[in-house]
């Protein structure tokens, strides 16, 4: 079952690094970082708080559903979260840590 890892946080706290060794340790795994994401569709960025699905988060959904797998989305957006609950992907919210923990231990 294709699983989304979405990690937010302060700068500096190891989102990315925790991401590039859950994807080391995963291979197939496809990181999205959101503002690299963003910069790919910078025309669409006024737009991106009016609707609920964004042309963001279709974008990222059809990446995930094309390639299967784990993905990763680092500072994502709760539009994303509830899209991949919507398609009933595994969703691992790291905005809790104890939760965070417990999901990531249950992935390895």
């Amino acid at each position: 079952m294709p699983t989304l890892l979405h990690l937010n946080g302060p700068s500096g706290v190891g989102k990315s690094t925790l991401a590039s060794a859950h994807a080391a340790a995963h291979p197939g795994t496809l990181l999205c970082d959101i503002d690299e994401l963003r910069s790919w569709v910078s025309v669409l960025l006024e737009r991106l708080h009016a609707r609920a699905v964004t042309p963001l988060t279709a974008v990222v959904s059809r990446i995930i559903e094309e390639r299967g797998g784990d993905e990763l989305v680092l500072e994502g957006r709760r539009q994303l979260l509830d899209l991949a609950t919507g398609h009933g992907w595994a969703v691992v919210d790291a905005s809790e840590q104890e939760s965070a923990l417990a999901a990531l231990a249950a992935l390895v």
